[in-house]
């Protein structure tokens, strides 16, 4: 499974109601679940599929728990791309998103009885994970796999799909997760997403990237990019992970525009353009307006002519580069080998855009999200 993809980062001191949701990029988006009468703060990670919630005895755990008996049931395992795991068994229970109005008696909710130690499955604060993938990727035995999937089924009138929209520390704003799509988004002049991209597969939620552009210029991607499996939009990964050439280009692009903070020296730039490590520096000290933009195009669910259109979707520097909830920003995109065969759009795309996730139908909608209304730079552009 993909998500959560936490990354390790070092500070230097130089309708109906949408569920809300807090969080930013060196975290999962959180919301509560409310299962069983008992209110979990859950990760939101459209990455991977099962619903995991403490038992009661979970190890280094303290906060809320189910208290449920596993007797005769199959133990079940997950396992994530930072390398935290857990064991549990299934259940089926009253699930509801706390505010969507939406829930359902026979929720998959695994009972975890074990999870990893360094790292830590659950990060402290936090009581658990919801997956919003598809129920290809579940654990569970039988249908309804998702607890989504549950409360589709549960719900005759509900939509089956889910509007994201995270927001990134500091902002005015709160983000917010919309269980069955009942609000049209009408944010910075959209009806709802401004484009759609094709999602091909039923797994994870996947795009086909065609290809990078910093600023203007096409960035020449290697062979191996997407041979196997399409590149992934994930609500639990840190970064936006792309091709080592789209990594490269840009970071030159961003040396050359000397939009950087004057006091960076070059050990300062090196470390920040690794992503590893974050600086408290003040928002002017950056450049902004010469810094380079960063496009991924991908394909749209448009034709002309019988071909399908490309919908390019572009950040600015102010979306690629971000605060942490303690002030010190951090540079949000990564290029590693990995990259090389697939590439991840993390949490940077989710504090970025309105994302609709138009589940039957296979597309993925977008918008300029938050904090779009106050841009003075034009972008995060559809």
């Amino acid at each position: 499974l993909i998500g959560p993809l936490p990354f390790a980062i070092q500070k230097n001191f130089t309708s109906k109601a949408k569920a809300t949701v807090t969080g930013g990029f060196d975290s999962c988006f959180i919301s509560t679940l409310t299962v069983s009468g008992i209110d979990f703060l859950v990760m939101l990670d459209t990455g991977s599929s099962d619903t995991v919630l403490p038992n009661l005895g979970l190890n280094d755990y303290n906060g809320p728990t189910l208290a449920a008996t596993q007797g005769a049931k199959a133990t079940l395992q997950g396992h994530y791309g930072d390398g935290s795991y857990w064991y549990g068994f299934e259940n089926r229970l009253t699930t509801t998103f706390k505010n969507s109005g939406y829930s359902s008696s026979n929720a998959p909710i695994i009972a975890m009885t074990t999870q990893s130690v360094n790292p830590d499955f659950l990060s402290t604060g936090v009581n658990g994970l919801v997956g919003l993938a598809y129920g290809n990727l579940a654990s569970v035995s039988s249908s309804p796999y998702t607890i989504f999937d549950a409360m589709v089924l549960s719900n005759p009138s509900m939509k089956n799909q889910v509007g994201f929209m995270g927001c990134p520390y500091f902002s005015t704003n709160s983000g917010w997760i919309d269980i069955g799509s009942d609000t049209t988004y009408t944010s910075c002049g959209a009806n709802g997403p401004s484009a759609f991209a094709q999602s091909p597969t039923a797994d994870f939620y996947t795009i086909d990237v065609k290809n990078f552009y910093v600023n203007s210029n096409a960035v020449q991607l290697p062979a191996s990019f997407q041979s196997t499996r399409y590149s992934i939009i994930d609500s639990c990964t840190s970064l936006v992970i792309v091709p080592t050439a789209a990594y490269n280009a840009l970071v030159t692009a961003i040396r050359a525009s000397n939009g950087l903070p004057s006091s960076f020296g070059t050990t300062e730039k090196n470390n920040f353009l690794s992503n590893s490590y974050g600086y408290g520096v003040s928002v002017n000290s950056f450049n902004w307006a010469v810094l380079p933009t960063f496009t991924v195009e991908t394909v749209s669910n448009q034709t002309s002519n019988g071909s399908p259109l490309s919908l390019k979707l572009t950040l600015g520097p102010k979306q690629y580069i971000q605060r942490d909830a303690d002030g010190y920003f951090f540079f949000l995109i990564s290029g590693s080998s990995t990259g090389n065969t697939f590439s991840i759009l993390g949490l940077p795309f989710y504090s970025a855009f309105y994302i609709l996730k138009d589940r039957p139908n296979r597309r993925i909608g977008f918008a300029p999200g938050c904090d779009c209304a106050t841009a003075t730079d034009g972008y995060p552009k559809v």
